[in-house]
């Protein structure tokens, strides 16, 4: 009993709490610190950032109309302006950017132990769910990945919604309102996987909020199906701007993913194969929960290969654990929170809406996970108030150091992996089964190290597993055509033109192999597709204006060299070919 009012008078105990969140915060810039000597990695960081023409511009307007014109298929306005914002800041300095996901991590961490302690009155809990989550070895790819701000981002705004909501509920106004609904509205365009926020707020309503049980003029009443419906849509009303905010996202998110052909159809992933590997996707977090060990950065999807065995197990395990949950769910109702929070905010990345070839991320665990926390903290604190109510403080206590210590070096070896591509793809590899992905990954940094041979055999690698791999078929054809087997480069590219017609770099290099063998028409034919496709490179409006000019075609290569000055305006070369072409045009010649 004592250690039970001693917990209380903590809970209360304003220096206390301030001390933990202190606490808390240094030690995750002092676990993730490392972050800040990282390099960006060649999977999506070179696209996102390295690369966008806008994000090296920093901070402009033109940079922000581009962000919201949805011209790429991930939808994440905001997410591309804090990288402006980082541009500014540190000059394209990639250590830069991972600090700012490591300082997100960390406010995002504090944020949830602030709003779980306001939602439910309990501090050691809620500190236990706050270091697992910022120290579960899981969430390492959010914060040591940039391309993964928008993990970090959108989940920020996700507590500031709830903390609002929290607010608006106590103290209902215009104003808590508009908060709620603009910090979703802000997060959806960080990542629109928070669209099953409404969701999670039910969820909450239902505890540790008990909303569902609230005005009811008889005990009596309280048990009645009619009461409990009505109750139910009566919450539902008042969300009724997030669920028209998450709708119209959804909606846009899927018509702008199609049209950019970021979803994979169903004839080359069939709706059976995505359900299955939803199924066996949501046991293998369970099991990396428990044991996070052999985390990689791309798990390559099962397709058709997922065996009965392990589909049956998967099913019966989640059916089970769904099962038990509802039967207990009145006596523990943190049980069917924490277990629907996980299975609904996780439904937006399951694969039934595919984009990209992945069977799962640690990334998508970032929100999910903390409904898992919620049922381990929470269920844990309850077990050890019954087995032994004299010392619970001190056993909780002692469990939460144990653990949060085995996570932390957990997390500092899983960090290691991540300081440049080499490492990460090396073990990738190491840890997953026919991974084209990683092995087109590899070759291609081989490629940038001018080790032909070996970038040359990743490639072969990948097309192996993946015959119909274009970018590998591609990249194979480049080290052929460096190596000047021009026809074997000939073969390769046509295969990747037969696939993909409107791959710009694909006539790129047509262009320049026709020019190496002389055929000037073929060269300019194929460069010309390439700059039709692709009208926003410089380069290539240049080197197609330069053959243009050889064939003594003067006005079209000076209009090419003009495009090429437009885009690159402080180009010296091409400040320098355009007044050549001009000078030719004068001259008559």
């Amino acid at each position: 009993m004592k250690s039970i009012s001693f917990h209380k008078k903590l809970n209360k105990d304003f220096l206390y709490v301030s001390g933990l969140v202190l606490f808390l915060g240094i030690s995750v810039l002092l676990i993730f610190k490392e972050v800040s000597s990282f390099k960006f990695i060649t999977l999506d960081d070179y696209t996102y950032i390295v690369n966008n023409l806008f994000i090296q511009k920093g901070l402009s307007l033109e940079g922000i109309k581009w962000a919201f014109s949805g011209s790429i298929s991930m939808y994440i306005p905001l997410t591309f302006i804090s990288y402006m914002f980082d541009w500014q800041i540190y000059n394209g300095y990639s250590g830069g950017f991972h600090f700012t996901n490591l300082v997100l991590h960390m406010f995002n961490s504090i944020l949830l132990f602030t709003v779980l302690k306001k939602y439910t009155k309990t501090l050691l809990p809620s500190v236990f769910v706050a270091f697992l989550f910022a120290f579960h070895p899981i969430h390492v790819e959010s914060v040591a990945w940039a391309s993964e701000r928008k993990d970090v981002l959108s989940t920020f705004f996700f507590l500031i919604s709830i903390f609002f909501y929290h607010r608006q509920i106590k103290k209902p106004n215009t104003l808590n309102s508009i908060l709620v609904s603009l910090s979703y509205l802000l997060g959806l365009l960080s990542k629109p996987m928070l669209v099953t926020f409404p969701f999670v707020l039910l969820l909450l309503d239902y505890w540790p909020l008990n909303r569902f049980c609230l005005n009811v003029p008889s005990m009596k009443q309280r048990h009645q199906l009619k009461f409990h419906i009505l109750r139910f849509i009566e919450l539902l009303r008042e969300k009724t701007s997030l669920f028209l905010l998450s709708i119209t996202f959804s909606l846009f998110i899927l018509m702008a993913q199609r049209s950019h052909g970021g979803l994979a159809s169903f004839q080359v992933i069939p709706l059976n194969i995505r359900i299955e590997n939803a199924i066996l996707s949501y046991a293998m977090y369970l099991k990396k929960l428990f044991w996070p060990i052999d985390l990689a950065v791309f798990y390559p999807h099962p397709m058709d290969t997922i065996s009965n065995t392990a589909l049956g197990i998967s099913v019966l395990l989640l059916l089970g654990i769904t099962v038990w949950i509802i039967k207990v769910g009145k006596k523990y109702p943190y049980l069917p929170v924490g277990w629907f929070w996980y299975l609904g905010t996780m439904i937006p990345v399951t694969g039934i809406s595919q984009s990209g070839m992945q069977a799962m991320a640690d990334r998508f665990a970032y929100i999910p996970f903390i409904g898992l926390y919620i049922i381990l903290c929470w269920g844990t604190f309850s077990l050890i108030n019954r087995l032994s109510p004299k010392y619970n403080y001190y056993a909780y206590i002692g469990l939460i150091i144990i653990t949060i210590s085995v996570l932390m070096a957990l997390t500092r070896s899983q960090l290691d992996l991540w300081r440049d591509s080499e490492t990460l793809y090396a073990h990738t590899l190491k840890v997953t089964q026919n991974n084209y992905i990683m092995h087109y990954a590899m070759g291609d940094i081989f490629a940038k190290k001018a080790n032909l041979q070996e970038a040359k055999n990743q490639f072969h690698k990948a097309v192996q597993i993946e015959p119909r791999f274009i970018n590998a078929i591609f990249s194979i054809g480049k080290i052929n055509q460096i190596e000047g087997k021009l026809k074997d480069a000939l073969l390769m590219y046509y295969q990747v033109i037969e696939q993909r017609p409107n791959y710009y770099p694909v006539h790129k290099q047509l262009g320049y192999l026709w020019l190496q063998l002389g055929n000037l028409d073929k060269a300019i034919f194929y460069l010309q597709n390439a700059v039709s496709i692709n009208p926003e490179n410089a380069k290539l409006h240049n080197d197609l204006a330069s053959v243009l000019l050889n064939e003594q075609n003067i006005e079209k290569a000076i209009f090419q060299f003009k495009k090429a000055i437009e885009l690159k305006p402080k180009n010296q070369e091409y400040q320098k070919n355009y007044k050549k072409a001009l000078k030719l045009s004068l001259s008559g010649k």
